[in-house]
């Protein structure tokens, strides 16, 4: 899709921060804080400027036969396998659902897009186990430090 081809909706925000001005012209300016990973929701002209300088990108909304069920993974949440650590300073926006790899470490690349990304603070492993989740092999993850890593999955996310 091109910057010419925006429309209103929803769209994955790949750029590291954007703050949504939510105010009117006059008044005391008053924002939204949306971080990399949040789904924002966007006017049609947000979008084609977010669009064109690479900030955001659209969300494919899988079909009703893609989408697969596992029956054994009702308990997932309450395991804190994925979504959003609950120390987390977000504003506003609703993260990125979590995907889990079911087959070995490398999920399939349309569902390694969609893993949340994890706080700065958050511990070393966390950032590895999100590095295997999108694509990068465990021991190289774990060679690479926090920014390495966010550098690494930025690129692979921006190539998608």
């Amino acid at each position: 899709m091109t910057a010419q081809q925006a429309h209103a909706g929803e769209y994955l925000l790949v750029a590291l921060r954007w703050d949504q001005i939510t105010s009117k012209p006059g008044q005391p300016t008053d924002f939204r804080r949306f971080r990399r990973g949040d789904v924002v929701e966007l006017t049609a002209a947000e979008a084609q400027r977010l669009l064109k300088a690479g900030a955001v990108r659209h969300i494919a909304q899988p079909e009703l036969d893609e989408i697969v069920v596992d029956p054994g993974d009702e308990g997932a949440d309450s395991q804190g396998g994925g979504g959003v650590d609950e120390g987390d300073d977000r504003q506003g926006g609703n993260p990125a659902v979590g995907v889990e790899a079911t087959g070995g470490d490398t999920p399939p690349p349309a569902a390694a897009s969609q893993v949340a990304r994890p706080a700065n603070v958050a511990p070393k492993q966390v950032w590895v186990d999100y590095a295997v989740a999108n694509g990068i092999d465990r021991a190289a993850a774990e060679d690479m430090t926090k920014a390495e890593i966010d550098a690494e999955v930025t690129s692979r996310i921006g190539q998608a």
